[in-house]
């Protein structure tokens, strides 16, 4: 599994030590191998929380990317949460 995602998404919260990220739904969505997985809100978007190590704040734009089998395993982990 050789698939890598890239992403934009915008910062909606921000704290000292983690951010809540908005990714908005793409293209790539429909050819991407988690989409059984990824369950879009009712706004066509998937939140993320992750570590705010790059000192985000709210609004910044951010990439996020996964590759191969962590794509999976992250949507797995979306899905379930």
């Amino acid at each position: 599994m050789n698939e890598e995602l890239i992403e934009l998404g915008k910062v909606i919260e921000a704290s000292e030590h983690s951010a809540k990220l908005e990714i908005v739904a793409s293209g790539n969505c429909e050819e991407c191998s988690a989409k059984l997985f990824c369950k879009l809100n009712e706004n066509f978007s998937k939140i993320l929380i992750v570590i705010n190590s790059s000192g985000l704040k709210r609004g910044d734009n951010v990439f996020v990317s996964l590759k191969g089998k962590n794509l999976v395993f992250a949507s797995l982990n979306l899905y379930l949460y």
